[in-house]
């Protein structure tokens, strides 16, 4: 691929007028943040090269290089070796430009921050959502006296031309109705959303649509945004951007998509089921063309498996109260002129409260601890498999135990705590003590011959190995408990997650 073998850039808008000190804070960004930094402008500048593997890139650019130099009343950036591909007749496109400005305001000074200057508190739920939401007016995602317009589309990356071009129709939908887009922005369900905006937008004649692309580093720097963004805002995690989605929706459509389209679901109900969000209607709307809806039904059946158990509803969000909240969540296919009765108009002003929606104060912890969980929930029902009782992955499975071990698979409720306990659900370190006594015990009965008695040693060989071991790890999990809650690795261990 052709290279831009060395140029200067200067911000037209985003960081065009910085203070000294705010100048000193960029420039002595830690290396690992500009490192994030330097991917992320890689990915930026790869903006219409669709790829697959995000290593092929930064493989191909591995002489990439990019520098913040200082001038008198701001910065400018020196880049080289970058794809030609963002420069027309020698000249960076300037909808690229702007992400990556966009890039270095949300990572370097928005981190900068909150290490060096401790503006933002992201040590509370309270906190978090402040931060949040500075983050989103420093982009002017937010502003004043605008209306609601913004609809946010959930979908995945790699999906069929059929669900890409029915995306692209919502979209168009949308379009006509002075509606803008907010997506991860990729492509497949997040490019076709945009792109049929821009094309109802055009018919209207609405030359100020908004097509705003919501991410985090970790996905940008092996994504590049899509063409159709406008507005590139990068949150620090993925938490974070999760929350903006749903502060700043008016209205949110899903479309089929895979563990990520999952996730953010999971984290919606999590919100929506808080009874301090009860007044505070949610247009959600999951939709997809015909013969796309197996989805749906998976993830339909695991919410309502899950929550079987549950004296007051066989469902986090029964259908009565969701038809209530004008939230649509059925497993068939919409007819695009439903999707669109269902998404208020923007003189509701019912549909402007999202930004009140209650986050409670130890929701980031408990999401962030099941994790672990919810991604490999989330990976079974992508591949069109709803967990069922027989086969469930429950709240407690641990975060390096392998999936669908035969602790969570066959064993109750009641014994799973004290079975990972013991490490039954790794059985590795139990082989470990008992191959070399069976060993030695089968190399005994190849010299003197075999006895009865030899079957109750190889018995009492097993069960003295798992006890042992149980024993072990028991005592290790014990004395090393306040250590281990600090470690992702070991915080989902019984005696640390309690």
């Amino acid at each position: 691929m052709d290279k831009i073998r060395e140029c200067f850039v200067r911000p037209s808008a985003s960081l065009n007028l910085l203070s000294h000190q705010e100048i000193l804070l960029a420039m002595g960004t830690a290396e690992d943040v500009f490192q994030t930094f330097r991917n992320c402008a890689l990915a930026v500048l790869n903006t219409g090269n669709e790829t697959d593997d995000p290593s092929d890139m930064l493989r191909e650019f591995a002489d990439f290089g990019i520098e913040i130099v200082p001038e008198p009343r701001g910065i400018k950036l020196r880049i080289q070796n970058a794809p030609a591909s963002a420069f027309v007749d020698g000249k960076l496109i300037r909808g690229i430009e702007q992400h990556l400005f966009s890039a270095l305001r949300d990572i370097v000074y928005t981190q900068a921050k909150i290490e060096s200057l401790g503006g933002f508190d992201i040590s509370t739920s309270e906190g978090i959502t402040d931060t949040v939401f500075r983050i989103l007016r420093n982009a002017e995602v937010v502003k004043p006296n605008t209306p609601p317009r913004l609809v946010v589309c959930w979908g995945g990356h790699a999906i069929s031309r059929t669900e890409y071009e029915y995306s692209k129709e919502v979209g168009y939908e949308l379009g006509l109705r002075g509606l803008d887009i907010a997506t991860g922005c990729g492509i497949g369900a997040m490019k076709g959303p945009m792109k049929g905006a821009m094309i109802g937008h055009a018919k209207q004649l609405i030359g100020d649509g908004r097509y705003v692309g919501i991410t985090e580093p970790g996905i940008i720097a092996s994504e590049s945004p899509n063409p159709s963004v406008n507005q590139l805002v990068i949150l620090p995690d993925i938490e974070k951007r999760l929350e903006a989605f749903v502060r700043i929706a008016h209205a949110i459509v899903v479309f089929p998509g895979g563990a990520g389209t999952i996730e953010e679901i999971l984290y919606l109900l999590g919100i929506l089921m808080r009874e301090e969000n009860a007044a505070i209607p949610v247009p959600v709307i999951f939709t997809a063309p015909a013969g796309y809806e197996n989805y749906f039904t998976s993830i339909d059946r695991f919410i309502r498996d899950s929550f079987a158990d549950r004296d007051d509803h066989g469902a986090p969000l029964p259908v009565p109260t969701v038809e209530d909240r004008r939230i649509v969540a059925r497993p068939e296919p919409h007819d695009i002129g439903e999707i669109m009765r269902l998404i208020p108009a923007e003189s509701d002003l019912r549909f402007r409260g999202q930004i009140a929606l209650d986050i409670e104060p130890d929701f980031w912890g408990r999401r962030c601890h099941t994790r672990t969980m919810n991604d490999q929930t989330a990976k079974t029902i992508a591949n069109g498999q709803a967990a069922t009782s027989g086969g469930a992955i429950d709240d407690g499975r641990v975060a390096d135990a392998t999936s669908r071990n035969w602790v969570d698979r066959f064993m109750p409720r009641w014994s799973r705590p004290w079975l990972r306990l013991s490490r039954a659900d790794r059985p590795a370190g139990t082989w470990l003590l008992l191959l070399p006594c069976w060993q030695s015990l089968a190399l005994a009965i190849a010299a003197t011959g075999w006895r009865w008695e030899d079957a109750w040693l190889f018995a009492a060989m097993a069960i003295g190995a798992f006890l042992m071991r149980g024993a072990g790890c028991t005592w290790n999990d014990f004395t090393d408990r306040h250590i281990d809650d600090k470690v992702a690795r070991t915080k989902s261990r019984p005696i640390p997650s309690g």
